[in-house]
């Protein structure tokens, strides 16, 4: 069996067998890792602007009331994803890397920015998800809640925060509150660890570490 290591990498044994194997193999390992993290949201539509939102500065308020950012690795956002999406973009402000597996039918993009969506094509979603190992399933979680937290906007920062709060409602209605429902602290910490963030030695979880 195989499925994307923490660090970005791909085991070498085949994935899919048939005629599905040849698209496959054209993604490259964080875009494959991208559809793995796409296949744990249990809508069926989901927000390309959340991914981009993840990968950029978040407007916050800080300790005393003033505007403030934080940067995407402050809120665990995993390095390979922000590096996926920052490439050039090609149709729709969509990274290359996802065009080229929604031109495969893997996923498949509709709409226009920043309304546009993400979807996996017939059948794709199963396929996906029924080849990550279960031992990968808190991984993935904690990787998908990152990315919400992130995203998510701040009341009163933006012009269209309760715009962008509405688009994102069903995502956390459907995928994070069930996901949070089953976590504790510890399932948190490990998987924070999983994703290379949390210093064990020092116990704090302050980001420090490379996923």
């Amino acid at each position: 069996m195989s499925f994307v290591c923490s660090d970005g990498s791909v085991s070498n044994d085949l994935l899919y067998h048939g005629s599905s194997i040849a698209s496959i193999e054209q993604l490259e390992a964080k875009e494959l890792r991208f559809c793995q993290l796409l296949s744990f949201f249990e809508c069926d539509r989901v927000p390309v602007e959340l991914f981009r939102r993840a990968c950029r500065p978040r407007l916050t308020w800080n300790s005393i009331g003033e505007q403030s950012t934080r940067l995407p690795g402050d809120n665990y956002v995993s390095s390979w994803l922000v590096l996926l999406l920052s490439r050039d973009t090609a149709t729709h402000g969509i990274p290359h890397g996802l065009q080229r597996a929604n031109d495969m039918g893997i996923i498949h993009i509709e709409g226009t920015q920043p309304f546009d969506i993400l979807g996996f094509g017939p059948g794709w979603k199963i396929k996906v998800r029924n080849k990550i190992p279960s031992d990968q399933d808190l991984h993935y979680c904690i990787e998908l809640l990152t990315v919400i937290l992130h995203a998510y906007p701040e009341p009163y920062l933006e012009l269209c925060w309760r715009e962008l709060e509405i688009q994102l409602w069903e995502i956390i209605d459907s995928t994070c509150v069930p996901i949070l429902a089953v976590l504790d602290k510890d399932s948190i910490i490990d998987g924070l660890r999983l994703l290379g963030w949390y210093d064990l030695s020092s116990k704090c979880d302050r980001p420090g570490a490379q996923d």
